[in-house]
């Protein structure tokens, strides 16, 4: 007799143990495998090579079922001809030794010439010719990546873009865009899209990063770029409600900022940029940016640095126009007001020997705040109950917060008694921490004796209970030596023994030191 196949609830669990890879080899086991497998292949089409490898996976798209699955496309042609070796680039020399030279030079030299591959390019106008047919089968394509930096914008790469745009292809479907360049290359790829707002009748967000280059830039292009911005974000006002902005570029922030509208504020905003004397040299520019967009935002992102970076080169710029009280003379961030901010995700500054909370009052800058991420420094307890002290309640000593993310110096049992007691609606819960103690003052503490603490928390949380607290979602993580947070399961079983019903605990983390592993959030 044949033995029947396991339910789906129980292969989705298994798979969600196993490195994404391993789906891929199981194609054959049976169709639902078969299914997500091939959903997961095509998912994303990335738009990368000139080779025979990406010529067959066009042509695969020309089957329905394969189409169908496709849900982003990534662009970033690496085979269109440098600045420096086109027309482009005459009126671009290259610049002096900047900051990227260097870099740049490392990694060209690890790049493999073209002359090496094993395989023919093919013709960038058949690349182009396939991709702009096969696209038009992607019913359920709605993200779109942009990423060009060096490569000159050849006519042919510029019209197989403007072709996405046309209402039989992409366009009308097209809800996410996403561009990743320099100022010199915005204006050509924000252009087209202004010229097709027509058929792009469904895009709500936007996410550009500026990058610098190799190539001198100059004011002007500075200039043109964000002229360009201001158009688009005009031309697509009625539809756009979200924008995020990651800029790498170390100048004047100000020309960026008025390059948003006034009279329609977004819902959703997040600004990754470096804060420092070159790119605020005026702190009130960013106040008035985000009182420009206070009324409306119900969901704000603020980062001292840009996406998908490592390093950090905001100054005490930042920290100042975050943390100092505002006077006559000076507009602070305790100036603003958010009527309708629902999220806040902000990053706290690290000051030295600073005994108050790295965070102002959120009492009168958000009165209606319900999710608070705190990101980039650890507090000690005693910042932690102050900042709770200050955020909006819905009755005495009762805050209105749902969802509540932050790191911790410390983590102890007190924690859960001050979050138990202040955050009786709080719903989900993340704590980022460097490690464990039995009370508030730190001592005791264990960095590498983790069995010893783990007998010592779980005592010392066995006796408490919680009966009012709402909790349903709970991750917590130690950061280890290689710089990765690792959730610790132990110690979330330990917390939600303390609660009156069960809850899901997210021990889902990636880790550089062994290999990717993705667990699936269970219930306890």
């Amino acid at each position: 007799m044949a033995t029947p196949d396991l339910p789906v609830e129980i292969w989705l669990e298994i798979l969600a143990y196993l490195p994404r890879s391993a789906l891929h080899k199981m194609l054959s086991i049976n169709r639902l495998l078969f299914e997500l497998a091939l959903n997961d292949i095509y998912e994303e089409i990335r738009l990368v090579d000139d080779d025979e490898e990406m010529v067959k996976v066009l042509k695969q798209l020309r089957s329905p079922s394969i189409a169908e699955r496709v849900k982003r496309l990534y662009i970033r042609p690496a085979f269109l001809p440098g600045m420096d070796e086109s027309n482009e680039g005459s009126s671009a020399e290259p610049s002096g030794p900047s900051s990227l030279e260097a870099g740049f030079n490392f990694l060209k030299s690890l790049s493999i010439s073209r002359k090496l591959r094993s395989t023919i390019p093919v013709p960038a106008e058949r690349i182009f010719h396939l991709a702009s047919t096969a696209i038009k089968k992607c019913i359920n394509l709605r993200h779109l990546t942009v990423v060009v930096h060096d490569h000159a914008l050849t006519p042919l790469f510029m019209d197989f873009l403007d072709s996405l745009y046309h209402s039989d292809s992409l366009g009308p479907k097209l809800t996410q865009l996403s561009i990743d360049t320099t100022a010199l290359k915005l204006p050509s790829l924000l252009k087209p899209l202004i010229k097709r707002v027509s058929s792009l009748t469904s895009l709500e967000e936007f996410e550009f990063s500026l990058v610098d280059s190799r190539f001198s830039q100059t004011n002007a292009d500075y200039a043109a770029s964000y002229k360009t911005l201001k158009t688009f974000f005009e031309t697509f006002s009625k539809t756009l409600i979200t924008v995020s902005v990651s800029t790498l570029v170390p100048r004047d922030l100000k020309p960026l900022f008025t390059a948003f509208p006034l009279g329609k504020p977004f819902r959703r905003l997040q600004l990754c940029a470096i804060f420092n004397s070159a790119t605020l040299p005026t702190p009130h520019e960013l106040t008035t940016f985000l009182f420009n967009q206070a009324s409306g935002l119900e969901n704000l992102t603020l980062s001292a640095h840009p996406r998908q970076t490592s390093f950090h080169s905001s100054g005490y710029e930042y920290a100042d126009w975050l943390l100092k009280s505002s006077t006559p003379t000076t507009v602070e961030f305790g100036s603003l007001k958010f009527p309708n901010l629902r999220s806040l995700n902000i990053e706290l500054p690290t000051v030295p020997h600073r005994r108050n909370a790295p965070l102002p009052p959120l009492v009168d800058i958000a009165p209606n705040i319900t999710t608070l991420i705190l990101t980039h420094h650890y507090l000690t307890f005693e910042h932690l109950t102050e900042i709770m002290d200050n955020l909006p309640t819905f009755e005495p000593q009762k805050i209105k917060l749902q969802r509540f993310e932050f790191r911790l110096l410390s983590l102890c049992p007190q924690t859960f008694d001050v979050l138990a007691q202040k955050a009786p609606r709080l719903l989900e819960l993340s704590i980022e921490y460097l490690r464990s103690s039995a009370d508030i003052s730190g001592s005791e503490v264990r960095l590498w004796d983790q069995g010893k603490t783990l007998n010592d928390f779980r005592e010392l949380m066995q006796p408490r209970r919680y009966p009012n607290w709402g909790l349903s979602k709970l991750r917590l993580a130690c950061l280890q030596s290689n710089s990765h947070a690792h959730p610790v399961p132990s110690f979330m079983e330990a917390v939600a023994s303390t609660l009156p019903k069960a809850i899901l605990m997210d021990v889902d983390y990636y880790c550089e030191c062994s290999f990717s592993q993705h667990r699936t959030p269970y219930i306890m």
